[in-house]
């Protein structure tokens, strides 16, 4: 099994509904607009296997069709559904507290917004941690305090990240392990970076997730 049979799993084991929350998670990384009369559900990044793989197979797995579109430049990709349904499915869960939907429920919005929203970044040659950032402080505080109360992971409260101006939640090195085995991200990148910095062979990571 290789990184992508490894997301493709993932995806497999969830219900609709945990397929719905994972998207409105990565809406992070996208937005619900009207383009005239239509309603359009777009995800866009850099990292097209992202999109082709963790959003396009289970927005096919909803019944619907989503379109790859290749931004100015070829750099960015946009991955677009016109789906009014699909659309007022999104909205509606989004406006969702988080703080009170189900725990299955609010690891695969965390899967999807760790995707769109994460980073796991090296601190020294023996320390690595994942960083959620967000403008939205209320919305990581609820996110941080799941984390801690109902999924035994040390994160810390949102903090502000001054070069960035945004706010930043962080699961330190000693439960990181155990926050990417919980929340299974299906981010291909971050999955080769995680692997690559925990010096650990993929059928490591494979066994332990």
């Amino acid at each position: 099994m290789d990184v992508t049979e490894y997301i493709l799993t993932v995806i497999s084991k969830e219900s609709l509904e945990e397929k719905l929350w994972y998207l409105v998670g990565a809406l992070g990384d996208g937005s619900l607009y009207m383009d005239g009369d239509k309603y359009v559900i777009e995800y866009g990044q850099k990292d097209v296997l992202w999109l082709e793989i963790a959003i396009k197979m289970r927005i096919e797995a909803l019944g619907y069709k989503p379109y790859l579109v290749k931004h100015k430049g070829g750099k960015y990709h946009k991955l677009k559904v016109y789906s009014k349904a699909l659309y007022q499915i999104l909205k509606s869960l989004n406006n969702n507290d988080i703080a009170n939907i189900s725990i299955n429920h609010f690891v695969s919005y965390l899967r999807g917004f760790f995707d769109a929203e994460g980073t796991i970044t090296k601190q020294d040659s023996k320390r690595i941690y994942a960083r959620i950032s967000q403008k939205n402080r209320e919305l990581l505080y609820k996110i941080s305090l799941r984390l801690r109360s109902e999924l035994g992971i040390n994160a810390t409260d949102p903090f502000i990240n001054d070069k960035a101006g945004v706010y930043v939640i962080q699961i330190p090195n000693y439960h990181l392990d155990r926050f990417i085995s919980i929340i299974k991200p299906c981010h291909p990148s971050k999955i080769t970076k995680y692997i690559a910095l925990r010096n650990i062979p993929l059928t490591s990571f494979l066994s332990s997730t």
